[in-house]
């Protein structure tokens, strides 16, 4: 699996971070996890990978772009795998179903159990679109072309 998350605050990247990797530690999962601190770190990052990105986790109250208007940004970009939203609040709960997050966590409540359940589906969802792509690679660029 390939998980991207996001947090201005280091501790919390930290934190959830140990929880992805435990979780795919758990279900036998190969992970590639990459940390960021801001959103302009996470779009440059899915502009720049060959391999599809399985999963983004995403803070919602962060200082450039806030989780919100990140995500909408990414879908408009064409990516379409999951997203799940960390956050302290609840407050945008409604605004994180509209663009068809996996999961809306709040910080203070998350714990191994949930992490591992969303990481879980996150698995299962890899593992169906992956049987669907073939990567082929031409010129020096890698595609994946749906079958």
């Amino acid at each position: 699996m390939r998980i991207i998350i996001c947090d201005d605050n280091q501790a919390d990247l930290e934190c959830h971070a140990a929880y992805i990797k435990k979780a795919a530690d758990e279900l036998n999962e190969p992970l590639e996890l990459k940390k960021f601190n801001n959103a302009s770190q996470v779009i440059f990052a899915l502009e720049d990978s060959v391999l599809p990105v399985d999963a983004v986790f995403l803070d919602l109250r962060m200082p450039d772009i806030d989780g919100i208007k990140l995500a909408k940004d990414i879908r408009g970009y064409g990516y379409r795998n999951s997203i799940v939203f960390l956050t302290g609040s609840d407050v945008y709960w409604r605004s994180g179903y509209e663009i068809g997050a996996l999961n809306y966590m709040i910080k203070g409540e998350v714990t191994q159990e949930k992490i591992n359940d969303v990481v879980g589906r996150i698995a299962q969802e890899s593992h169906a679109l992956s049987a669907k792509y073939i990567s082929v690679t031409s010129g020096g660029q890698t595609h994946n072309i749906r079958v």
